[in-house]
């Protein structure tokens, strides 16, 4: 029995491209699932990964790690999609729509770190950001 369809159905967009709210929803996501995931670490080893103003340097280093290495692991994957882009039913992809290797989905990642590029999304014409311009990606409309 499905309780919610989060799907939308590609048909009733208008670009096979995902936009800015697609991949802010997705992103926020993907914290989420990264937050659930570190929350037993805090508790069970009193560290600082769900509470940002108390985190140290060594602790953002390594949840900003974590993130990188599960959106790389997971967008170079078969699904080429987090579990937030899979939700949503977007897909990472390369430029001529192909499945992307685990040095560039990570690359790709780590570029995500500045938010500005975010932005050039609102004025490309396949609404990349600058770490998809970088890495030369794309960010489609998708079926799971």
């Amino acid at each position: 029995m499905q309780l919610i369809d989060l799907m939308v159905s590609p048909s009733t967009r208008v670009s096979p491209y995902a936009g800015v709210f697609d991949r802010t929803l997705a992103k926020i996501i993907d914290i989420v699932v990264l937050r659930v995931c570190l929350g037993p670490f805090d508790i069970a080893f009193g560290t600082s990964f769900l509470d940002q103003a108390h985190s140290g340097r060594i602790e953002g280093c390594i949840a900003f790690g974590l993130f990188c290495l599960y959106s790389a692991w997971l967008e170079s994957s078969k699904h080429q999609a987090t579990l937030g882009k899979r939700l949503v039913g977007i897909l990472v992809e390369n430029e001529e729509g192909k499945r992307i290797s685990f040095p560039r989905a990570l690359l790709r990642s780590v570029m995500q770190y500045t938010g500005i590029g975010y932005l050039l999304a609102l004025f490309t014409e396949r609404k990349q950001c600058l770490h998809d311009l970088i890495v030369h990606t794309q960010v489609t409309i998708g079926t799971i």
